[in-house]
This record gives structure tokens, sequence and C-alpha cells, in this order.
């Protein structure tokens, strides 16, 4: 029997086209990317420069007039799905407490 180097995860796909991302660059290292770019360093220089992805960097360049300073723009997440259970447990609601909104229920 081969020995694994790593154990698989309990319960997660074992679908190897899907990735997981790495950990959020902060502000400071946005920062860092950026005044780099700006002085005139190639992707490939500030990636051995900063030990980054050079996906991660080219992103982040791409994506600067995005940000408002340097925060991340929220992920989109998943899309709500609504069981029949569900629709109908929002039209009781609404039958029973019409002046509710959307806020307090």
């Amino acid at each position: 029997m081969p020995v694994l180097s790593t154990l698989r995860t309990p319960l997660r796909s074992l679908d190897t086209n899907i990735r997981t991302r790495g950990p959020e660059l902060s502000p400071f290292d946005r920062g860092q990317i950026l005044g780099a770019r700006k002085a005139g360093l190639l992707v490939r220089e500030i990636e051995v420069e900063l030990n980054l992805l050079r996906g991660a960097i080219r992103h982040t360049i791409e994506s600067n007039g995005l940000r408002s300073n340097g925060v991340s723009l929220p992920r989109q997440g998943c899309p709500l799905v609504y069981t029949e259970r569900d629709c109908r447990s929002i039209l009781r609601n609404l039958r029973i407490y019409l002046k509710l909104t959307f806020e307090q229920r």
C-alpha cells in the first residue's frame, strides 16, 4: 500500500480541479505591489521581491480601480436557493404580518 504524503480532509470533494484560495492580501501588501509597479518594476520582479504569486500580483494591479483605500471588495457568495417550504413560510408571514418591513422579519 502506498504511503500518502498528506491525509485527505474528511467530507471534502475529491475533485482535483477545484482549487482553494490562498490567504487574502493585506492593504499594506497591496500598497507595496502598487508602489513597486509605479516605480517601474515588472510583475516578475515584484513576484521575486515580495514572494507572492504572479496571479495575485496581476489581479491586484488590474482591480486597483475598484477598491477604495486598498480595502477588499466583499465576495459574492452562493446564490440563495429557496425550497417550497421556504416559499410557503415567507407567504404565510406576509399574510400574517402585513406591515412589517424586510429588516423586521
